[in-house]
């Protein structure tokens, strides 16, 4: 079964808010059927199977979100800036999500675990740029091996799969984030970026109106 393009979107964008909303574990294609006042049959119409449709939900909505942040970073005045930018959008995204959601990565089908995988090398790749971008503005250190530093990065977020194990229950999904990737910029920038990276976290409202800025403009448009 084929919709067109703007209903597929947002049948994309109505399974992403439930995934976001109970994990993946505990989604299945009767309760997004039930959620979402259609049919399993037609469901299945559109997607194969339950692993087939968190893939393609997920790749649509990872693609709207590295739009949005490949928006952001190119307007910004520094790489430091752009890099802070993306990171404001990734934690607009960790604030609304549940925690079972990144439990259950460990947990799920082959080919989710095969889609992020790939994610994850072409965020490697990606962040190249901006590294070495920064090198050449002066606001990160010209001594670093990045690609290390990033997968050392990913390790971290990997480690907020299980909250539970690793952290005491005062220490929020949010907070443990915030502290993961402050500490891994302060890890690379250079004097003069950390200055500005301070001034930043002293008050971030400039970079969080922008960033809500850029998602309000491109939900309008999609």
């Amino acid at each position: 079964m084929r919709l067109e393009t703007e209903a597929y979107h947002k049948l994309l964008s109505m399974i992403f808010q439930l995934i976001l909303e109970r994990g993946i574990k505990g989604l299945t294609m009767d309760s997004v059927a039930s959620s979402l006042s259609i049919s399993k049959r037609t469901l299945y119409e559109i997607f194969d199977s339950k692993s087939d449709m968190i893939v393609k939900t997920m790749s649509h909505m990872n693609e709207k979100r590295h739009k949005v942040a490949k928006e952001a970073y190119l307007s910004a005045p520094n790489s430091l800036i752009g890099i802070l930018r993306i990171f404001f959008i990734q934690r607009e995204f960790i604030c609304n999500v549940n925690v079972n959601f990144f439990r259950d990565m460990d947990q799920i089908s082959h080919d989710v675990r095969e889609y992020y995988r790939e994610q994850s090398e072409r965020n490697i790749v990606n962040s190249q740029y901006f590294f070495k971008q920064g090198i050449e503005e002066g606001v990160l250190r010209d001594d670093i091996d990045f690609t290390v530093q990033y997968r050392i990065l990913e390790i971290q977020m990997e480690s907020l799969k299980r909250m539970e194990e690793h952290f005491p229950p005062e220490i929020t999904l949010i907070r443990a984030y915030d502290a993961i990737y402050v500490g891994f910029l302060r890890g690379i920038v250079s004097p003069k970026g950390m200055e500005m990276l301070d001034e930043i976290i002293k008050d971030p409202t400039s970079i969080k109106q922008e960033i809500e800025k850029y998602l309000y403009k491109h939900e309008v448009e999609n």
